[in-house]
């Protein structure tokens, strides 16, 4: 049975359980044993890896090698989370850290903001200095020398990334789950209740007269490409939009009967190669549109469902299923190619490449996968120690 429309406090109740069965709630119960849920994707930075664990550390990795050059735990006192007690838990990381030169920063779900040294991991800045904002999902975006990060609380913080003093806040009228995208002076958010919106960086000020409304959660990145905004929904829907007014220019599918309806939702962010938006849906598929003008080009099926966001390297879109199942998309004949599958691992970070390279970062049985987009090979696998 497809479930067409949801409600949003169903939506609230199912969604944590499409992920993982023992995710956190807003606050972040720390999960058996100190372990920690997250899904942090990894960030690429001058041959180093930066990632949050599932037990509330932040990573850091060569690139080259996988060898394990510092990692930082998180922590927090007091309950937080149903059914937590008040005792020393860690803190789960979903957002993927940023990083800038001599520092990375990373969002947990305890309500800070962190800012560390590159070299060692030492603390530079933390934000809020005392007490705490509503929880991140999020991860934070860099730009200009601003740090810009969304709160489930619905606000959007734009901070000086070298001090991590506050320099202008947004509020939207919904909780926001999704990392920012930001491209010229102008950052794209969307929200829980469905609303695309876009915000003046120097300011903070809306820059549509009004947002963009769907009919779903839009938890994801938008992607912006070409003076367009590509962002799916919950709604079952892709939406192209102006970038500049935030008009509608089309929405696949452009009808509820079309033949092409995608069965679930649009989790994970698309990309965008040789003018075709690659979308992989919950449903298993992988949804090829033409992104002039929207037209359905294929679905291609991976028969499970997909929650990490793909990634463009070599000519190749490389994507992986909740169930490990690692695939490239061939770009010169959208062939599908399955590489050997990730080993009893669940997968729902975004992948991540630096243009050669593609690195996966695994959920259950917690690991972080190298791997080649030129020779279709396995560089190395680094299991992640919470100890």
């Amino acid at each position: 049975m497809v479930i067409k429309n949801i409600s949003r406090s169903a939506v609230k109740i199912l969604l944590p359980l499409l992920i993982i069965a023992a995710l956190v709630v807003p606050g972040g119960c720390a999960l058996g044993s100190g372990s920690s849920a997250g899904w942090s994707g990894v960030a690429v930075a001058d041959g180093n890896l930066y990632f949050g664990s599932t037990g509330g550390e932040l990573v850091a990795l060569e690139a080259d090698s996988g060898i394990n050059l510092w990692q930082i735990p998180f922590t927090t006192t007091g309950s937080v989370g149903l059914g937590c007690g008040a005792s020393e838990t860690a803190v789960a990381i979903y957002g993927t850290p940023a990083v800038d030169g001599e520092l990375v920063y990373v969002a947990g779900n305890n309500g800070k903001i962190y800012a560390l040294n590159t070299v060692a991991g030492a603390s530079r800045w933390v934000y809020p200095r005392e007490g705490n904002l509503n929880s991140f999902t999020g991860g934070p975006v860099l730009d200009q020398g601003s740090l810009y990060i969304a709160s489930m609380g619905g606000i959007v913080y734009a901070l000086d990334a070298e001090n991590g003093d506050l320099i202008w806040q947004f509020e939207a009228d919904d909780e926001i789950w999704a990392t920012p995208a930001v491209v010229g002076d102008v950052l794209y958010i969307g929200t829980f209740n469905g609303k695309l919106y876009a915000v003046d960086t120097a300011n903070g000020e809306a820059k549509w007269q009004q947002p963009f409304e769907t009919d779903g959660p839009i938890v994801s990145t938008p992607l912006v490409d070409n003076g367009i905004v590509y962002a799916g929904s919950f709604d079952r829907h892709i939406y192209a939009l102006d970038a500049v007014d935030g008009s509608l220019i089309w929405q696949f599918p452009d009808t509820e009967e079309a033949a092409s309806q995608p069965e679930r939702w649009f989790w994970a962010s698309p990309v965008i190669y040789n003018d075709v938006i690659y979308a992989p849906n919950m449903d298993g598929k992988v949804y090829l549109l033409d992104a002039a003008s929207g037209s359905f080009v294929e679905a291609i099926d991976l028969e499970n469902a997909i929650s990490s966001a793909p990634v463009v390297a070599q000519g190749k879109v490389f994507v992986v299923t909740e169930e490990g199942d690692f695939f490239y998309i061939d770009t010169e004949d959208n062939s599908k190619w399955e590489m050997p599958p990730l080993v009893e691992v669940s997968v729902t970070a975004p992948l991540t490449t630096d243009g050669n390279n593609v690195y996966i970062h695994s959920h259950q049985d917690e690991v972080i996968y190298a791997f080649s987009a030129e020779s279709l090979s396995t560089l190395w696998s680094k299991p992640v120690s919470n100890e």
